[in-house]
């Protein structure tokens, strides 16, 4: 009797595109040769509506190779993904907060934020060369920002090739940089002009952070000397004009330097109660105008390589009043490439004559 044969896979391409269908290769733009959808990106219906109103069915088909069983299982992962960072962001919100109140002990909260920090790690570092995602919790206040400074600093980190160690040491030193604010009074919510006497209680958040750690060693999950080096000087200045101790140069630790610049892109684009938060491209150039004045001029390379004012998936206001979603980083980085409604091709906003963005649009994880 003859055998059987078994069945074989099939390995024609799928001539429709369905929920759960995983890209192999990226769907790149006809128009620009951007990225629009990275490969391991999964359909849903909501992106396969827009892949066929932009009238890329063909080109998303030819990107199409893994089987479904396949597209599940990438479904799955991601879900983890998004539960384990759900979790992150709140244990980091409930831990900060305690560690911003010692002599309180830190409890399992903070410590299981410790504990996930190093599997992000690794996370950011895959993504590190290429700027096309927001790695920060938009808006928020004393809890966001320790933590939007840890997701940047790693970034930059991983981009200059810092060790597994390394960055552990820099996510530990950015989420404790401004612990020692908590000592500062009214001062710290000043809503007009500071005087030269204030801004020395200020600068004094450092000793006051310092001084926090050392005595309440104890409460603080173990971490290296190279984070506290860090955080006592992570408002030093490359042309020597910080503070406390007025170091310059090199004579600044590393993770200091990757932390001021971190620290300070975050805070510039929050609202603070003496100022209205920048644009992400106004604070984006004052960085890079600021290398080798206040910042070390070799991270603010790598920081115009690895960081983008506008990530894939933004949202920005116009002065046109139209709303867009950045879909690719252009080749200006302030200048991004946009899909606008009615328009069947996307906008690239650095062509002459473009609209100029007015708003960059989010909303809030974390109430102030």
């Amino acid at each position: 009797m003859p055998r059987t044969p078994t069945p074989q896979p099939s390995t024609r391409r799928p001539s429709t595109l369905e929920p759960g269908q995983v890209l192999a290769s990226s769907l790149l733009d006809p128009l620009t040769g951007q990225a629009l959808l990275a490969a391991g990106a999964v359909l849903t219906p909501t992106l396969i509506e827009k892949i066929e109103r932009l009238g890329l069915a063909k080109e998303t088909l030819h990107c199409l190779e893994k089987a479904p069983s396949e597209a599940a299982a990438h479904n799955a992962k991601r879900e983890v993904t998004r539960q384990e960072a759900e979790v992150l962001a709140t244990s980091l919100y409930e831990g900060l907060g305690q560690l911003f109140t010692p002599p309180a002990p830190v409890d399992e909260p903070f410590k299981e934020a410790w504990n996930l920090i190093q599997e992000l790690i690794p996370r950011i570092h895959a993504h590190a060369s290429a700027p096309l995602r927001d790695v920060r919790i938009q808006g928020g206040g004393v809890v966001a920002h320790p933590l939007n400074v840890m997701l940047l600093a790693v970034q930059l980190g991983a981009a200059m090739g810092l060790s597994h160690a390394a960055l552990l040491s820099l996510a530990q030193a950015s989420l404790l940089h401004d612990i020692g604010m908590r000592r500062l009074g009214k001062e710290r919510y000043k809503s007009s002009a500071i005087s030269s006497y204030e801004r020395r209680l200020l600068e004094r958040h450092v000793e006051h952070g310092m001084d926090l750690l050392t005595r309440f060693q104890d409460q603080f999950p173990p971490h290296s000397e190279g984070v506290r080096e860090a955080v006592h000087a992570h408002h030093e200045r490359w042309d020597g004009e910080g503070y406390p101790q007025g170091l310059k140069g090199d004579r600044i630790p590393l993770l200091a330097r990757i932390i001021a610049v971190a620290d300070a892109y975050d805070a510039m684009l929050c609202d603070q109660v003496y100022r209205r938060r920048l644009l992400p491209e106004e604070a984006y150039q004052e960085i890079v105008a600021q290398a080798g004045h206040a910042y070390d001029p070799a991270v603010v390379r790598v920081f115009t390589r690895a960081i983008a004012p506008y990530p894939v998936d933004s949202l920005l206001r116009l002065d046109t009043g139209d709303v867009v979603r950045v879909v690719a980083v252009g080749e200006n980085p302030c200048r991004p490439i946009v899909r606008m409604t009615g328009v069947a091709q996307p906008v690239d906003l650095g062509a002459p004559g473009a609209p100029r963005i007015v708003r960059a649009l989010y909303s809030r994880r974390f109430p102030r």
